[in-house]
């Protein structure tokens, strides 16, 4: 059975015939194979084969060679770009023979498990059940692996003797046998033997077969095959399938023929991809974009927009550069494919769950679902313009496929999806994403019967395949790339595995594979069989620009072929009135007023970068200014402190924010507590709390054992802060608190529940936090899995509080899964429960909703965006979900108060210096001198440590808060420097040395203007004055001023600059302008002869380490606070991660059954994450520092230092980036003068190996600016800096420009710098000034280039601070 012969035949074309007594032959080629009998065999693939029209010379041809390898019983690897040609190429070719195929889509998490045998529960006992490689291998089945570089490098070596010898060993004690070996060893056995081992030694089918799909990798992301599994395939490149015949399709449509010729431009084989001169990475239009097109051009015929089509197939201007997009936008407007008028569709609903789609000139008809659509409590749909039209792209792609709608976050993505839905009468559900998600848990979870079996349980997503549903698949950018690429065959032609073994088909293919083989067409589950409802619909939903997991744009070529893609923009200015008009229409003016002043006056700088204003938000705050505060003058600041949280921006843009305030009001200080407007008054009565204007009652039938207790002392800024949280309780905001560590979060919200005695749940997250520990834990009882259910179930069924704390500690994709939670009062739990609004109408899965109860709410506590705190950015990341509220420390009389409260035997005198010790080192850390911000909590502590020990004094209880920077001595001398100058009694352990920062104090001097009226002969470098005199003009000495041929400062015609520390007499350019060229000439020639030999003198130091380490004390406080801040930009790159499947570490609850059974993998452990092979490496923060080093360094030093201060900011550099990570920070220090605009002192390549290496460069930095020729190349040096970073693969791209601020004297306006500053969006440029004291030059320039852009930087101490700033500014 299942003999290949070769037989030579005429014709080229594919026939079949039958032969008496045989099995029916198929013919291609000169090859004839024999076709399996197809009765009763239920895992045959069907409708795969094309009909003969359509089948292209290049699908015979792949065919007879996959015919050809299937004779000689060799295995197969189907290697192309992305699309479905390589699958369907296999099932067709599986189709043409009637075999049976097993599939299995691979990704990271495919296990040893899911390919061999899986232990399940039955009864009292664990048995063995096959997966799909040994079904295939016992059966004769083709095994097809679906994606093989997604899986595990260290996974498909398991085959690799299946392959090679056709032998594995189980798990359950059998072993697979080739059929040649099977039969020699029956033949040798006596019978007895052979009874022995008949269920031991399971021969392998010799019609078994591999048939692997995969991408090369590299270029497309993956891991690269292993050797040992490559020799064992024979490869076919598979490419180009749709595109011969596409131009035929797209020609019977006249609408449609313009695409005939634009479509191949679009293909991996056409010259723009092989064209990689100019270093764009161009997206390729897969086979399954192309026959969508074709679909839409037959449905919509004249209607059809080739335009439209084209980008709705190819989203490339989110998958490349601008300059990429532009560049295949003119490719596409040369073939005249260009935008014409938008397509109006109407929606006509008629009986039999049918919706017509009728355009001007075609009719489509969709089908629609069963069941209701759930409930939400988003606000009611508002029909705007801009929501329309894109409505009717997404109805009209509707027709030909699943959708996918991209726009930042809160720009109206789910509630356009949910309109969608209800227009078409189709019920939904939703479904939110989170990184750690696998395919499994995406498809099926294992759980038990009531018997204690082992079973599996559909998850949302498979159920709704089943009923008809549409499912929003909300984040599917944070989904990981194999996941939802292992999705493509149930996207591209609704079929899939699953699991379980259940195989889900569209009807259609059910009814043909019934008549093929001849079951029973009414009964496809007694086959295994589920079909996939036609209503069925994927509507993705997805934000740009989001880096994967390499690094990379998350929408690759692959993910791009899944969808029909469609841009929701961010709404306009009449939009977003016309939404805001349905509150308050006042409050709509104000708040939009607010946000447009701000939005237009960020600009591109780094304002824009740091503020995130959505449409979500602006309803949010509308609501709650309409129903509580009312809108004034003043209440505009504290509408935008609401906004941007303006408490906690970094300086730098906090500062731009001010500048954008109305000059009205633009004394009120963003981020400070004059924000606030009127001081509340608590009232407590039997019945009631008030606090200021609201008031609330006291819950008297609540369970007071969950009712928190705690010591509170109420203040001015605590009430405030709880005022706003009653408005909240009382509208049904989910309130979200965010302050410094210490401040009083948890005691405000304890305390305000205590007064209201409200329950409350609490939640702590940390990084170990998992998307189930919000909702369930599972646990087994009596041999079942059951569910025990977290703090929020409780809350939710119980109507209490919850209180989620430290939000920003655990994961951003753990707290994302409450964004749907609390956007639209639905959570789908682990158990098939499911959270529902209160209110929502009575459905028939009653019996699984938990209603969400009237009085329950939401508070979440999250520390502060930004350093020195290392978790994430909850605010930026889900932040307009809630209502916000900054917490900051009570102000100072609040504060003594307080104090006095915890500790009322201390002074009160030594109180108030503490507290205004406090106040100035909060205030350090908010400019960035101090890392660390210290808070109410260390004082309290310090204050009650004094009032209970007395005898340990001041200077003990102080230590108990500075012994953490013990070994931090700069940092720890800085700190206590604050504290005694505010009087309290500290006088150090003898471990403080308090070392005054370098400043210069040589002798000032004189500068005066003069005019020569002498020629000038010829440069020299002069007699030297060994008294060192004045010398003033003349042309004899050298270190003169104001002379002429010689080298000195101010003077005409010398060769270099040369100071001997006398008062400087300068003659004018106009008049050093007219020293004749030949002159110039000499001297430039000179300064670059005695540049040369001062390099050589530098090479033969011997007394560099001395010269150098007194170099470097001078700034080594600024060095350790760089290197700090550097260690703390590499630390938030190492973020662990769950690695799972593993033999030991901690349970995995999602594994607990597998666990029963007896599987050893269901461990997880935490490790760094390691780089994967999607895409290269992950790209570091690259930094180029630009150093001026132009003459004008060198003349004005004895003015203001700029070039000793330009000199220690390198060494400040070398040092402190010195260890650096370059993987994680590559820098290099650039130099420019007149003489250059690029002289590399350290590169990538070339870094300062020593400390004499270091002092060789310093002296480099001076001696060039000594003997450079004047002029300036700031602009020319910021503009290559800036065009190199942007070419190079980078996570942030930084240019800092060290600059003396001395453009006006080479007649270089700032509008200029500015235009090269914003020059290109990745790379954050910024101007640090470190000179220009004269005439007020660097104060000037700083007020002419954009805001948070530019820094002065007078004293060397200051620049860690500054770094910071920028760092925090767009990290």
């Amino acid at each position: 059975m299942g003999r290949r012969v070769v037989r030579a035949v005429a014709q080229s074309s594919f026939t079949r015939r039958s032969v008496h007594n045989e099995p029916d032959l198929l013919r291609l080629g000169g090859v004839e194979a024999r076709r399996n009998p197809a009765a009763g065999q239920t895992r045959l693939p069907v409708r795969f084969l094309p009909a003969p029209p359509a089948q292209s010379p290049a699908f015979l041809r792949h065919l007879r060679w996959m015919l050809q390898k299937d004779i000689l019983r060799q295995d197969m690897f189907l290697i192309g770009p992305p699309g479905a040609a390589r699958r369907r190429l296999a099932l067709a070719f599986c189709e043409a023979l009637h075999r049976e195929v097993e599939y299995v889509a691979l990704t990271r998490d495919t296990t040893e498990n899911d390919l061999k045998q899986r232990k399940e529960l039955r009864g009292n006992a664990v048995v063995y059940e096959d997966q799909c490689a040994v079904r295939a291998a016992r059966h004769g089945r083709v095994l097809v692996l679906d994606g093989i570089e997604k899986a595990e490098r260290n996974l498909l070596p398991l085959l690799n003797n299946l392959l090679e010898n056709r032998e594995m060993h189980l798990e359950d004690g059998t072993f697979l046998v080739s059929p040649e070996r099977y039969k020699v060893l029956q033949g040798s056995m006596s019978e007895a033997r052979a009874n022995a081992y008949q269920n031991s030694l399971i021969p392998v089918h010799e019609d078994f077969r591999v048939i692997a799909l995969g991408l090369p990798s590299p270029p497309y992301p993956g891991h690269p095959l292993d050797p040992p599994l490559r020799s064992r395939f024979q490869a076919r490149w598979i490419d180009g399938l749709a595109d011969e015949h596409l131009r035929q399709k797209l020609a019977q449509f006249p609408r449609a023929k313009a695409l005939s010729v634009p479509v191949p431009f679009l293909n991996s084989d056409t010259k723009l991809q092989r064209a990689s001169t100019s270093g764009l990475q161009l997206p390729v239009a897969a086979d399954t974009a192309h026959l969508r097109l074709a679909e839409a051009a037959r449905l919509l015929g004249s209607d059809f927009d080739p335009h439209a089509a084209l980008l709705h197939a190819l989203p490339y201007s989110l998958m490349t550069s601008p300059a990429g997009a532009a560049l295949l936008r003119d490719g596409l407007q040369s073939f005249h494919v260009t935008p014409i008028q938008k397509l109006r569709a109407e929606l006509i609903h008629s009986p039999n769950q049918v919706t017509i789609l009728r355009t001007a000139h075609a009719e489509v008809a969709l089908s629609s679902g069963s069941g209701p659509a759930l409930e939400s409590h988003r606000p009611a749909f508002t029909s705007l313009p801009a929501h329309e039209d894109l409505l009717q792209e997404m109805f009209l792609s509707h027709a030909t496929g699943d959708l996918c709608l991209v726009g930042p976050s809160g720009c109206g993505k789910s509630m356009v999806a949910e309109e969608f839905c209800r227009r078409l009468a189709i019920p939904f559900d939703e479904l939110l994403l989170h990184k750690e998600l696998t395919l499994r848990e995406l498809l099926q979870t294992r759980t038990t019967d009531q018997a204690g079996n082992s079973c599996w349980q559909d998850a949302k997503l498979v159920q709704a395949v089943k009923n008809g549903r549409v499912v929003l698949m909300d984040g599917i950018h944070r989904l990981h790339p194999s996941v939802l690429g292992a999705l493509q065959s149930l996207i591209h032609d609704r079929d899939f595995h699953l699991p379980s073994g259940t195989h889900l088909m569209s009807r259609e293919r059910w009814e043909a594979l019934a008549e093929l083989t001849g079951l029973d067409p009414a009964s496809p589950t007694l086959h295994g069989v589920e079909l996939i409802h036609p209503s069925f619909r994927i509507v993705a939903l997805a934000e740009p620009d989001i880096k994967g997991a390499a690094g990379k744009n998350w929408i690759t070529e692959e993910i791009a072929s899944l969808f029909e893609w469609h841009i929701c923009q961010p709404l306009c200015k009449e939009d977003q009135l016309a939404l805001l008009g349905n509150t308050d229409p006042e409050a709509a003016v104000r708040i939009h007023g607010a946000m447009q002043r701000l939005h237009d006056g960020a600009g591109d700088g780094v304002l824009a970068s740091s503020l995130k204003f959505s449409t979500r938000m602006m309803l949010r705050i509308a609501h709650r200014v309409a129903l509580f505060d009312g809108v004034d003058l003043r209440r505009e600041v504290w509408l935008i402190e609401r906004l941007t949280l303006a408490k906690y921006l970094p300086s730098v843009v906090r500062d731009e924010l001010q500048r954008l305030l109305p000059p009205a009001i633009s004394w009120v200080p963003i981020g400070s507590s004059d924000l606030q407007l009127d001081v509340p008054t608590l009232e407590v009565t039997d019945a009631a709390v008030r606090i200021g204007d609201v008031s609330l009652p006291i819950k008297k039938d609540g369970d007071t054992s969950r009712v928190p207790h705690t010591v509170f002392y109420p203040n001015e800024s605590h009430l405030r802060v709880m005022n706003e949280i009653m408005k909240d309780l009382i509208s049904g905001e989910p309130t979200l608190l965010i302050g410094n560590q210490g401040v009083g979060k948890n005691k405000i919200v304890d305390g305000l529940l205590q007064l209201l005695q409200r329950p409350r749940e609490y939640l702590q997250l940390h990084r170990d936090s998992t998307v189930e520990s919000l909702s369930q834990t599972p646990t087994i009882e009596n041999g079942q899995l059951v569910y025990e259910d977290s703090p929020l179930i409780r809350a939710v069924r119980e109507g209490s509080v919850l209180v989620i704390d430290e939000a920003d500690k655990a994961s951003t994709d753990v707290t994302g899964t409450l964004k749907t939670f609390v956007e639209t009062g639905l959570f789908h739990l682990p158990d098939g429960r499911m959270i529902v609004p209160h209110g929502t109408a009575a459905s028939d899965a009653q019996a699984n909703e938990i209603r969400t109860h009237p009085d329950f709410r939401l508070i979440v506590l999250a520390n502060r965006p930004g350093y020195p705190f290392l978790g994430n950015d909850f605010f930026s990341t889900l932040g307009d979900l809630f209502s916000c509220h900054a917490v900051e420390n009570p102000g100072r009389e609040a504060e003594l108060k307080m104090l006095q409260a915890y500790a009322p035997a201390v002074d009160a005198s030594v109180l108030e210096k503490l507290a205004s010790a406090f106040a100035e080192l909060r205030q350090m850390s908010e400019t960035g001198q101090l890392d660390y911000p210290f808070s109410l909590r260390e004082l309290v502590s310090i204050a009650r440590h004094i009032n209970a020990f007395p005898e340990d004094g001041v200077e003990g209880a102080i230590n108990n808060v500075l012994d953490f920077d013990s070994k931090s001595i700069e940092k720890r001398n800085k700190v206590v420097e604050i504290i005694r100058r505010h009087g309290v009694p500290y006088h150090g352990t003898g471990q403080i040395r308090l070392q005054p920062l370098k400043k210069f104090d040589g002798p000032l001097r004189m500068e005066y203007d003069r005019y020569s009226g002498l020629d000038t002969s010829g440069p020299k470098h002069g007699k030297v004055d060994e008294k060192n005199q004045p010398h003033v003009g003349g042309n004899t000495w050298a270190g003169g001023t104001g002379g002429r041929d010689t080298a000195g400062l101010g003077g005409k015609g010398g060769p270099y600059r040369l100071d001997a520390g006398h008062d400087i007499h300068q003659l004018s350019d106009e008049e050093k302008a007219a020293v004749p060229e030949h002159i110039q000439e000499a001297a430039r020639e000179m300064g670059r002869k005695a540049f040369a030999d001062r390099l050589r003198e530098i090479g033969m130091s011997e007394h560099e380490a001395e010269v150098y380490h007194r170099f470097v004390d001078s700034v080594r406080p600024q060095i350790g606070e760089l290197r700090e801040l550097i260690a703390s930009l590499r630390s938030s790159g190492k973020e662990r991660a769950w690695l799972r499947h593993q033999a030991h570490g901690d349970l995995d609850d999602n594994k607990l059954i597998d666990g029963l059974a007896g599987e050893q993998a269901v461990y997880r452990r935490r490790v760094e994450q390691e780089t994967e092979h999607f895409g290269e490496q992950q790209a570091p923060k690259r930094v180029t520092v630009l150093a001026d080093v132009s003459a004008s360094m060198y003349r004005f030093n004895s003015m203001d230092q700029r070039l000793q201060r330009a000199m220690e900011c390198a060494c400040m550099l070398m040092e402190g980036m010195r260890d650096a990570n370059e993987e994680r920070l590559a820098w290099q220090l650039i130099g420019h003068s007149g003489d250059s605009d690029w002289i590399p002192f350290v590169t990538n390549e070339t870094k300062p190996a020593s400390d004499a290496d270091r002092l060789k460069l310093l002296k480099q930095m001076m001696a060039h600016s000594q003997f450079c020729w004047p002029g300036d190349n700031t602009l020319p040096a910021t503009a290559k800096a800036i065009q190199q970073l942007a070419s190079e693969e980078a996570d942030e791209r930084f240019v800092i420009l060290l600059t003396d601020a001395n453009l006006e004297r080479y007649g270089i306006p700032a509008s200029e710098l500015a235009h090269i500053l914003n020059s290109d969006p990745d790379v954050k440029a910024f101007v640090v000034m470190i000179g220009g004291t004269l005439h007020d030059q660097a104060e000037t320039l700083r007020r002419e280039l954009p805001a948070g852009k530019s820094f002065v930087c007078l004293e060397t101490q200051d620049l860690p601070s500054i770094l910071q700033q920028i760092f925090s500014t767009v990290i």
